[in-house]
């Protein structure tokens, strides 16, 4: 059998904004955040099949650091936009999160493993819809700098995958993720393929 510590929850505090600009329809910012993540549980699975055999909570304490993140917000006229398509925005924001960390590494050269992502319906701090991707490592490695500079061809690329990639509903090859903290619940492809497509200001398909 197989341990998967995959059931987590995670916050995100802004510390300091450092840069500000408009991308797309979007407001984009990079700056220093204190994340903070804790592990509630973990699945067993069947070794080879995966087939899951049970689900067991746990209590422990919860780890924070410091580090770099890039984030962007989704004003109300697109989040009305983008809800014609799904059933919950945070649906899409989640899809989008984890489609943009899965091609980050083709613009920053670095792993998956080695960026994190949050994305919410309304963030306490933002007051709006919005979704973090971080680097997963204390202090930061220039990865979300790279995701800063770059997000409009980011986010191009993203569009493109999720309009492109032949599976109806969503799979590890665009909006899964073998980290998520939910077990890959609550994604909606066709939300995020319609909030890339308005954060880019390009038509809805």
């Amino acid at each position: 059998q197989l341990l998967y510590p995959d059931q987590e929850e995670t916050s995100i505090r802004i510390e300091r904004i450092r840069q500000q600009r408009k991308a797309g329809a979007a407001e984009l910012f990079l700056g220093v955040v204190e994340v903070t993540r804790q592990v509630t549980g973990f699945r067993r699975k069947e070794h080879y099949s995966e087939a899951l055999l049970s689900e067991h909570d746990l209590s422990l304490p919860p780890q924070t650091f410091r580090t770099i993140a890039v984030w962007w917000t989704v004003d109300d006229a697109l989040c009305r936009m983008v809800m014609s398509h799904c059933d919950e925005l945070v649906d899409a924001l989640h899809a989008m999160e984890h489609a943009c960390i899965g091609l980050l590494p083709l613009f920053a050269q670095c792993d998956r493993a080695d960026i994190g992502g949050l994305s919410i319906d309304m963030h306490s701090e933002t007051g709006r819809p919005t979704i973090f991707v971080y680097d997963g490592v204390p202090g930061g490695a220039g990865i979300s700098e790279i995701g800063y500079e770059q997000a409009e061809k980011w986010w191009e690329q993203t569009r493109t995958l999720l309009l492109e990639c032949p599976c109806l509903e969503g799979c590890p090859a665009c909006i899964q993720s073998p980290k998520c903290g939910n077990g890959n619940q609550h994604l909606s492809k066709p939300g995020a393929g319609a909030l890339a497509s308005v954060l880019l200001e390009q038509p809805i398909p």
